[in-house]
């Protein structure tokens, strides 16, 4: 999967004089961009149509008239409904925005847990809110407009998803039958107060370290105690060592329900269930939920200092891959935010985007890159699959194994 993100600064001169809304297109519309791909753009910005001072309040009486205080609304527009393409050329694409002042600052960005999705074919995002009003703009004390313009930055990533492989529909529906079957089981595991069941040769047969564990228990009759884990999550985690069963995270309701949000749901059964993997063994569904956490988009501007320790800690490549892509495309904003503060704990990872942001500055140093060092993360791994060999472990590790396997196969070559 590429991910490319991209910011692009939009002005608008002579804010003071916009009147129009977003049904009436007075004077909102910015010029066309052209992204990698060769996509067109445009950020349109508006004020409340509704007559409301806020989207939220009721409509005044009548509903007709200027309000006298507007919200400011925002749209990303493309010039080609159909331009991410059809089939396996799909491209998705996600959008936020940032507000500047007039010293290059960053004043307001919209409250949103991570950046929008704009789905197939639709045409533009839909209208978004900044969270402040037409006068908190023009109010001189707040130094937001520079010569009387209106600086906004949109911060787009468009990605090309891939498809998480499955265990055949037969197959994989006999080994959930077997597992959902109390019949034959032999052993148990108390997980948080519950007894969880299944079957000792189908965790032999697995490269797991639960085997192991029931190996060491000795007394067959006796359960199996596991700490620190939530048995949801380790329901899961046999669910997978049975039928390579992936979860989907709008099928887990059972679990976090302490989340304010889906997407914190998502973020928080996304950790507990790689934690767990990690734990005991289960790489396949450990690198499926990463790719998922991936696919989901579940970093943002608050999120992204704690995605790049998680995801170094316990050795996900792809999701620090792109935790890394977020911070370096916000570098400035981000190293003068609390997201700086706590990456100031690991000198190390510091270090490593320090040097990810200069290389965006400077992309001719790319160029003196060996082949296996240019390639992303899901790229390294399909090439190792090809090759047959293992696809866990940090980018630097499987650099190196796929760098080994490429140089014996020249020296298979030559002989």
């Amino acid at each position: 999967m590429s991910i490319k993100p991209f910011i692009w600064p939009f002005t608008y001169h002579d804010f003071a004089s916009l009147l129009g809304t977003r049904e009436v297109g007075e004077g909102y519309e910015t010029e066309w961009r052209n992204d990698p791909y060769g996509n067109g753009w445009r950020l349109v910005i508006f004020l409340d149509d509704a007559g409301r001072t806020a989207p939220e309040d009721p409509v005044p009486p009548g509903g007709d008239g200027e309000p006298a205080d507007p919200m400011v609304g925002v749209c990303l527009e493309s010039n080609d409904e159909e331009f991410r393409g059809q089939g396996e050329d799909v491209v998705d694409a996600y959008f936020t925005f940032v507000l500047r002042d007039a010293r290059g600052r960053a004043y307001a960005e919209p409250d949103w847990s991570h950046p929008r999705k704009i789905e197939p074919l639709a045409i533009s995002v839909e209208n978004e809110w900044l969270p402040l009003r037409r006068s908190e703009i023009l109010n001189t004390e707040n130094n937001i407009l520079h010569g009387g313009s209106l600086h906004i930055d949109a911060h787009i990533l468009l990605k090309k998803p891939q498809p998480t492989p499955k265990a055949p529909p037969s197959l994989g529906k006999k080994m959930m039958d077997l597992f959902r079957d109390d019949d034959d089981k032999d052993v148990s595991f108390q997980v948080g107060g519950e007894i969880i069941s299944a079957h000792k040769i189908i965790l032999k047969k697995d490269p797991s370290i639960l085997f192991s564990i029931c190996e060491e228990n000795g007394d067959d009759r006796a359960s199996i105690s596991i700490d620190d884990t939530d048995p949801g999550i380790f329901r899961l985690l046999l669910r997978y060592i049975y039928a390579e069963n992936v979860p989907h995270f709008k099928d887990l309701a059972e679990i976090g329900q302490d989340a304010d949000t889906a997407m914190e749901k998502i973020c928080r059964v996304g950790k507990a269930i790689i934690d767990a993997a990690n734990r005991f063994g289960v790489v396949g569904l450990k690198l499926a939920i990463e790719s998922n956490l991936v696919e989901e988009m579940a970093i943002s501007s608050k999120s992204v200092a704690d995605w790049l320790i998680f995801a170094d800690a316990k050795t996900c490549p792809l999701l620090k891959e792109q935790a890394t892509a977020f911070f370096v495309s916000r570098s400035e904003d981000l190293l003068n935010s609390d997201a700086s503060d706590q990456l100031r704990e690991s000198p190390r990872l510091l270090a490593e985007l320090m040097v990810e942001i200069a290389r965006s500055a400077n992309p001719i140093r790319r160029d003196f890159e060996d082949d296996e060092s240019r390639l992303s993360v899901r790229e390294l791994r399909d090439k190792l699959m090809e090759a047959g060999l293992e696809i866990d472990g940090d980018k630097e590790t499987l650099v190196a194994r796929l760098r080994e396997a490429n140089r014996e196969q020249q020296m298979d070559e030559t002989e």
